[in-house]
Order: C-alpha cells, then sequence, then structure tokens
C-alpha cells in the first residue's frame, strides 16, 4: 500500500523534528532521513512552515556548500 502525500509529509516532518532535535542537522543528513531533504522542504512548504522550510534550505547550504545533496546515504556521509 502506498502512502497518501499527506501521509508521507507527516512523516518526512515527524522525522526532521526527531532527528535535528536529537543530533542537530549533522544527524538529520547522515542518517537515511537526508535522503528525503528535498521530500521534507516540500512538505514543509505544502503545510505552511516557511521558517522551517528556509531554516532546512539554508542547514543544506551550510552542509553542502559546493555539491549537490546526494540522495544516496553513504554518498552523502562522503559529502559531509
Amino acid at each position: 500500500m502506498e502512502l497518501t502525500e499527506k501521509e508521507r509529509d507527516c512523516i518526512n516532518v515527524w522525522w526532521f523534528f526527531a532527528q535535528v532535535n536529537g543530533g542537530g542537522f549533522h544527524s538529520f543528513f547522515s542518517n537515511v532521513t537526508g535522503d528525503y531533504t528535498q521530500d521534507t522542504i516540500d512538505a514543509f512548504s505544502r503545510i505552511s512552515a516557511p521558517k522551517t522550510q528556509k531554516l532546512l534550505d539554508d542547514a543544506r547550504s551550510v552542509y553542502f556548500p559546493d555539491s549537490e545533496l546526494s540522495t544516496d546515504q553513504e554518498t552523502r556521509n562522503v559529502q559531509l
């Protein structure tokens, strides 16, 4: 069974807060949750959370200033 967009948004937002509150942005990006960074940014847009959306987008720019953030966890951890 496939999740709806709202269900995926809920999961992405929940995992974002769980990871960032538990270990900061490094934790979010280095774990599998980082695979869904763009999905999470999009979820914040859909739920009208522009400040959190910008915060995550800014963090992405800080952690990955010279490269495109990979959706593959191993590659992303090398980038980090």
